[in-house]
């Protein structure tokens, strides 16, 4: 269940007790999506699910905390579903990279 939104300061536009966080990928971000902001998020009590979202490929690879342990999956071709546990939900590949023109 969902508490109320915590944000940094009045103008809300910083939500400091996330349950998911989704990056985009790109060339000039990968490197520290996946090392120095991955291990920032570690950090935050709330977050529950960290998801990245490649922009090369139909691929959505994801990572689920489970007490203290975090777990690795992906959701691989655009007839995949990745599941967001956190929030009790499922959301198909085929909705994320909707009007997104990559090779099958």
């Amino acid at each position: 269940m969902c508490g109320r939104s915590d944000f940094d300061d009045e103008h809300g536009d910083v939500l400091i007790n996330p349950l998911i966080i989704f990056e985009v990928l790109s060339d000039s971000t990968e490197h520290d999506d996946r090392g120095r902001k991955f291990h920032s998020y570690l950090t935050i009590k709330s977050l529950r699910q960290y998801v990245l979202v490649s922009t090369d490929e139909y691929l959505v690879e994801y990572f689920r905390r489970d007490g203290d342990q975090w777990f690795y999956s992906k959701a691989v071709n655009v007839e995949a579903t990745l599941a967001l546990a956190a929030v009790s939900c499922e959301l198909p590949l085929r909705e994320i990279y909707y009007q997104v023109d990559l090779p099958a």
